[in-house]
């Protein structure tokens, strides 16, 4: 794997994952003046085996929230806002695959993960940090509630930023329920009749009337939902994901130093990138409180 090194020689490194990796956390973790690191990824519910395999002493956060509003999301993010059955149905089929191999398979030991539930954490955010600061082994303090203060959003420098905004407020509810006034009631119908396990596992209940009649597209959408599961959990998606991943390896192999000249391709990859963006995060942290102020 190509990689940049302090001086910005580029080099090909062929020692074990775990160490770069940690290497990659150590130095964002000092840039931020952190203790530790972590990282946030819905999609390595699909990773844990191998994640315990380099971290066999890692502990895990499973947060857990109303697959109705996330598939919400899921259209605000990747569909321009548009929730149309086809797109919504196969998200669901997406999250059902997730929540499964989450639920039946997360490979740690019970005593090395701790869930948090989305609608607890918003509704009583001090009380639910407490509990995953007992379980990290590490002290809560009041700090920990006003992280929007202290910490730009790294996010913000993406195109993606937009959909991280709330990172920069204090927690709130209102994205609590939001599926209530943005699905028909036949379409969450359809939804929750897909999801009916997973959600009934994790405590949700089904709102929408039972027995509702489907629109042609909302029927084409079940279907297409059974198929796109199907082919997830027989690997046909992992493949084709994989392809795509060795074909971008391709290109940072071949075009790193193309790349690296773009700043939207800007990858914080030296100890010194990390500090530049630590620097940058805080005048604008700063920037905020002066004008707030």
């Amino acid at each position: 794997l190509p990689v940049a090194t302090d001086h910005n020689v580029l080099a090909d490194y062929t020692g074990p994952t775990q160490k770069l990796l940690n290497e990659i956390g150590q130095r964002y973790a000092a840039a931020r003046q952190a203790r530790f690191w972590g990282e946030k990824t819905p999609g390595h519910a699909l990773w844990l085996d191998n994640i315990r395999t380099l971290f066999p002493e890692a502990r895990v956060i499973f947060t857990i929230r109303d697959p109705r509003d996330v598939l919400v999301s899921y259209c605000e993010r990747w569909n321009r806002g548009r929730f149309d059955p086809g797109f919504v149905m196969e998200s669901a089929a997406n999250i059902r695959y997730h929540l499964t191999r989450l639920l039946q398979s997360p490979a740690f030991p019970a005593e090395k993960i701790h869930w948090v539930r989305y609608e607890s954490l918003t509704a009583d955010p001090e009380r639910e940090m407490h509990q995953v600061c007992r379980f990290l082994q590490i002290d809560f303090v009041p700090e920990l509630l006003s992280f929007f203060q202290k910490h730009g959003n790294v996010e913000n420098e993406t195109p993606d930023g937009v959909h991280h905004k709330l990172l920069s407020r204090p927690v709130t509810r209102e994205r609590v329920g939001v599926f209530r006034k943005t699905f028909s009631p036949s379409l969450l119908n359809l939804i929750e009749t897909f999801l009916s396990g997973e959600m009934a596992t994790l405590g949700y209940s089904a709102e929408a009337p039972a027995g509702l009649p489907h629109s042609s597209e909302e029927e084409k959408a079940k279907i297409r939902a059974l198929r796109c599961y199907a082919d997830i959990t027989n690997g046909k998606v992992r493949q084709k994901q994989r392809s795509r991943m060795q074909q971008k390896i391709w290109v940072y192999r071949h075009f790193n130093r193309l790349l690296a000249t773009i700043p939207a391709k800007k990858l914080a990859m030296s100890s010194e990138d990390w500090r530049q963006r630590a620097a940058s995060l805080k005048l604008r942290s700063n920037a905020v409180r002066a004008g707030s102020g």
